[in-house]
């Protein structure tokens, strides 16, 4: 692929990350929102997500089916043509259930879209390859900061939430629209005697601390976007949708610049290495934050610089450690790493509601924990197969 065509992918990938980033996370500014107007608890806000995360899951799985026997062009056109009639059917929701069906949707088409995602930039990007994942998922970080503080501040202002799905909806067929004109990587086909069989890979130890690293470490990422409001707004006086936001849009804020620069310093120290210490910090930083109270909350936003490279340096690896299937295998670990991430997220609803917001909350360092556990025997594994 030539220079040219390259920059254009990756500008193509850019704007896909910017859109991923605004869908997923509008949500957490609408959150209060949904449960006025629809007269929601939280379990049953965590229970529309977990549903809707099954969209994720079931189509993260066949989007790697959909690549290995079709190719990429497929698979985006695929993925794009979900997200497009979620967006359009998300201007005209009037009940929960209607909800739920547009976020599953939603959640379809980025699941088949992040295979893409996941596996095309060591094929299109031969050499830095951790600052080119990292600079992608900064668009993702910078959508991100922006899209939950422009909603909070809108729906403050008395915006109709439906309008904002307009919007999405636009600028996803843009998106679409400058995508079918990129030129595609080849997905290399093995032939069967190439292919490690089903029961092998099962078999495989690294797949299950994949899981576990990437599901828990989603869910401590996710779970602050989304509940980061609420648990502002239900723990400290004075607080409205629009001033709560301000902390979500710090914490995304420095996770984008995070994502900017730490690709070069991943590249530096080395992939577990960085992510291993990276970890360290953003557990410390956002346990502090809690234990004190409206006094930590920019210690919660500070947070998000040390979550940045954790996903994307972490995805990036599955190609070094799996030389052969990786789009089939990658279909495997993000799917099941996604029920991890929502069956955490039904689980979140649910102590909101039956031990409050405040003790909840720690659920997301304990993520981050069990995440760096997972990673940290995953490191050691991997050098002792390389030795």
């Amino acid at each position: 692929m030539s220079k040219k065509n390259r920059t254009y992918f990756a500008i193509c990938l850019f704007s896909m990350m910017i859109l991923f980033s605004i869908s997923d996370n509008v949500i957490g500014a609408l959150i209060p929102t949904f449960k006025s107007e629809f007269s929601l608890n939280n379990t049953q806000i965590s229970s529309l997500i977990a549903i809707s995360s099954l969209g994720y899951i079931i189509f993260g799985y066949i989007g790697g089916i959909i690549c290995s026997k079709y190719g990429y062009k497929v698979l985006t056109i695929s993925g794009y043509s979900l997200l497009t009639l979620a967006f359009f059917m998300g201007t005209r929701v009037h009940s929960y259930v209607s909800l739920i069906i547009v976020f599953f949707i939603i959640n379809s088409g980025i699941g088949t879209l992040t295979i893409l995602e996941s596996t095309v930039i060591p094929i299109v990007f031969i050499s830095m390859q951790a600052v080119i994942m990292n600079l992608t998922h900064f668009f993702y970080g910078l959508g991100s900061s922006f899209s939950q503080k422009i909603t909070g501040t809108l729906i403050a202002k008395g915006t109709d939430w439906r309008s904002i799905y307009l919007y999405l909806a636009l600028f996803c067929t843009f998106s679409f629209i400058m995508t079918l004109f990129a030129k595609f990587p080849t997905v290399s086909i093995s032939k069967s005697k190439d292919n490690v069989s089903k029961s092998k890979i099962f078999k495989n130890k690294l797949i299950y601390l994949y899981i576990i690293a990437i599901g828990t470490y989603v869910a401590a990422e996710t779970n602050t976007g989304k509940w980061l409001i609420n648990y502002i707004m239900n723990n400290f006086n004075g607080f409205t949708e629009a001033n709560s936001s301000n902390y979500t849009f710090i914490f995304f804020a420095v996770f984008s610049v995070g994502r900017l620069l730490g690709g070069f310093v991943v590249e530096k120290f080395g992939y577990f290495k960085t992510v291993i210490k990276s970890m360290i910090a953003a557990f410390l930083l956002f346990t502090a934050g809690i234990l004190l109270k409206e006094k930590g909350l920019f210690l919660i936003s500070l947070s998000g610089l040390f979550f940045s490279i954790v996903y994307p340096t972490v995805v990036l690896t599955i190609n070094s450690v799996f030389k052969k299937n990786t789009a089939y295998i990658t279909g495997i670990i993000i799917p099941l790493a996604s029920v991890v991430t929502m069956i955490i997220g039904f689980l979140f609803g649910y102590m909101n509601d039956k031990l409050g917001t405040y003790i909840t909350f720690f659920m997301i360092p304990l993520c981050i924990l069990i995440s760096l556990t997972s990673i940290s025997v995953l490191n050691k594994k991997v050098q002792k197969t390389n030795d």
